[in-house]
């Protein structure tokens, strides 16, 4: 099975978002590490998903760079 890592800032305000995307990155990548999965992609976004129809925005490249198939 192959795995892609995701990590978001959804937030300016310090106090709400505990990890930063690259503290984000370093425990996903550790944590793929230890479990030995294949991570085949890697996203990182740093703004809100609340506009309608965003929640899909990343699966056009999926299918683009056929990491699902």
């Amino acid at each position: 099975m192959r795995y892609v890592i995701y990590a978001r800032k959804s937030t300016e305000d310090e106090d709400r978002q505990i990890l930063s995307i690259e503290a984000q990155l370093v425990e996903l990548k550790e944590f793929a590490a230890k479990e030995k999965l294949e991570i085949v992609a890697s996203f990182q976004e740093a703004k809100t998903a609340k506009e309608p129809d965003e929640k899909h925005r990343l699966e056009p490249y999926f299918w683009e760079k056929k990491i699902f198939s």
